[in-house]
């Protein structure tokens, strides 16, 4: 894999995490369309399920989604130790903490303001500021 710069990292730990949140969303809607593990498997003995039928093209698509979702996992895994180096440059534990929501678990300024008690854009303004400060390091 190519080296990517910092700016680039943070963007690429923003998109998978924030892609892990929409998968995560679309199993959960899928696991209350299967609805409890009992229901599951109408099938006689012996005889295959059909994709046609709506609770298996569902357990397909559900099964499909994991995959996705291990794998977006794995790589985001494999970014973070970097994620954090480049996270111990903000200036105290508090933006750190505020950064490390939005990149490396794709929450957005209005979440974090929420938790953190601030105004989305004063959110925005410690991510724009460290923006900055990263490309005049680079």
């Amino acid at each position: 894999m190519e080296t990517l710069t910092d700016l680039e990292c943070l963007s690429l730990c923003r998109e998978m995490a924030r892609e892990s949140r929409a998968l995560r969303r679309t199993l959960d809607s899928l696991e209350e369309r299967l609805g409890p593990a009992g229901l599951r498997g109408s099938c006689a003995p012996g005889q295959l399920p059909g994709t046609n039928e709506p609770r298996y093209a569902a357990e397909q698509h559900r099964d499909a989604y994991l995959r996705q979702l291990e794998e977006n996992e794995q790589r985001l895994a494999a970014i973070r130790p970097r994620l954090r180096q480049i996270l111990r440059l903000a200036p105290n534990s508090r933006n750190r903490a505020i950064l490390e929501d939005y990149y490396a678990y794709g929450e957005t300024c209005e979440a974090i303001a929420e938790t953190t008690r601030l105004s989305p854009r004063h959110v925005q303004r410690i991510r724009a500021e460290f923006t900055r400060r990263l490309e005049a390091a680079a």
